[in-house]
């Protein structure tokens, strides 16, 4: 840079569009029931720490559907929190164009979101050289 003005060019490159990408599903407890009130959790791999633009909740049937972009990975949670928070088993979603249906059960004690945010934060402060 000088002190006389002058003109900057950059050339960017754009990534492609991407599109809509319905995931649907249902959560259920371990007898069989549906778990109504459950959260399911689009989470991106690369920022688990950021998972609150991405939340649904089962309806009485436990049934729920999601929206996501078909051009990215996801790590897909269902659980319950509060006092004793139970979770199903994360499902990795890969890029993709077709929509998917999903059954998940509730059989891992905690909040599986939750460990995610904690463990990207570490990860991130780490990154950061902060403690």
């Amino acid at each position: 840079m000088s002190d006389r003005p002058e003109a900057l060019r950059f050339d960017l490159t754009i990534p492609a569009p991407q599109h809509d990408r319905v995931i649907q599903g249902a959560v259920f407890w371990t007898d069989g029931r549906p778990a109504q009130g459950a959260q399911v959790v689009l989470q991106d791999p690369r920022w688990p720490w950021q998972i609150s633009m991405n939340l649904t909740t089962t309806d009485k049937g436990g049934r729920f559907t999601a929206h996501a972009l078909d051009g990215t990975r996801y790590r897909l949670h269902a659980g319950i929190p509060g006092r004793d928070p139970v979770s199903a088993e994360p499902v990795s979603i890969e890029p993709g164009m077709t929509a998917l249906d999903l059954n998940l059960v509730l059989t891992r004690k905690g909040y599986t979101p939750l460990e995610g945010i904690g463990k990207g934060l570490e990860d991130w402060r780490k990154g950061l050289g902060l403690r």
